[in-house]
C-alpha cells in the first residue's frame, strides 16, 4: 500500500518501495507480461506512462502533479524504472534501442600548419582522462530507436489505421517529455516518423499529426488541445 503522503505513481516506480498500481500490481509484473497481455489489457499503459491529464479509459489511473513532475526528473531511480518501462513496450511494438558511439569532435591544430613535425608527433605531456570534457559532445553516445528482429510480426499490431495502440502512442510520447525523458521521446518520434513511410505500414496521418503535436507542442498543452495550468506556469518559470 502506497503511502498517503507520497504519490503512489512515485511509489509504484520506485524499487525501493515496489509500490502497487490500482490493480494491485508492481511494475515488474507488468514488464514480465507477454505480448499478447500488453495488447489486450488497457488499464496498465496509464501507470507505465502517466499524463497531467486524466484518462477517460481508466478513472484509476495517476494524473501527473508538479510534484510528480519534479520526483521524476530528479530522482535517476524514477527516470530508470521510466526507460524500463520504455525499452519493453517499443519492444512489444518492434523496435530496439540502437546506441552507437558518438564521432570524437577533432579540433583543428593552431599555428604554423605547414610544420608537418609538430603535427604529426601528438602532445603526450596530458594523459588522456586528464582531457577536459567540455571538448567532447555532451552525449557519449548516439541514442536511436530502430527496427527490432520482431518487426516483422510485431510492427502488425498497430501499424494499422485507426488502431488503438496509436494513442498509447501519444500518450507514451508526451509522457517521456514531461517526465524528464527528452532523448527517449525524440528517438521514438524519428522512429514513428520513418515506420511512417515504410510500404508494410498503413498509419493515418490523423494519428501522425497527434504523435507531431505530443513531441512538438508546449508541455503544457495536449496533443488534443486540452491545457494545463500549472504545467503553463512551470514551463514559464523555466524558460
Amino acid at each position: 500500500m502506497a503511502s498517503s503522503l507520497r504519490p503512489r505513481i512515485v511509489s509504484f516506480y520506485d524499487p525501493d518501495t515496489a509500490g502497487t498500481d490500482s490493480r494491485d500490481r508492481k511494475l515488474q509484473d507488468i514488464l514480465g507480461w507477454s505480448d499478447l497481455e500488453l495488447e489486450r489489457s488497457h488499464d496498465y499503459i496509464q501507470w507505465l506512462f502517466p499524463l497531467p491529464e486524466g484518462s477517460v479509459f481508466n478513472y484509476n489511473a495517476p494524473i501527473i502533479d508538479q510534484e510528480v513532475m519534479e520526483a521524476f526528473r530528479g530522482q535517476q531511480n524514477l527516470q530508470q524504472g521510466l526507460r524500463l518501462s520504455f525499452r519493453r513496450i517499443i519492444q512489444f511494438y518492434g523496435f530496439t534501442i540502437s546506441e552507437e558511439e558518438a564521432a570524437p569532435v577533432i579540433t583543428p591544430l593552431l599555428g604554423n600548419q605547414n610544420d608537418t613535425t609538430s603535427a604529426a608527433q601528438p602532445d603526450l605531456s596530458t594523459p588522456p582522462e586528464a582531457t577536459s570534457s567540455s571538448s567532447f559532445p555532451s552525449e557519449s553516445s548516439v541514442y536511436r530507436v530502430v527496427r527490432g528482429d520482431n518487426w516483422g510480426l510485431a510492427h502488425r499490431n498497430w501499424t494499422a489505421p485507426m488502431n488503438h495502440n496509436h494513442l498509447r502512442i501519444s500518450r507514451i510520447l508526451r509522457s517521456l517529455r514531461v517526465l524528464g525523458l527528452q532523448r527517449e521521446c525524440t528517438a521514438f518520434y524519428t522512429a514513428l516518423k520513418e515506420a511512417f513511410d515504410y510500404p508494410e505500414t498503413r498509419i493515418g496521418a490523423k494519428s501522425m499529426m497527434f504523435w507531431t503535436r505530443a513531441t512538438e507542442l508546449p508541455l503544457w498543452i495536449a496533443p488534443d488541445g486540452e491545457k494545463v495550468a500549472w504545467l503553463k506556469n512551470w514551463e514559464e518559470k523555466n524558460a
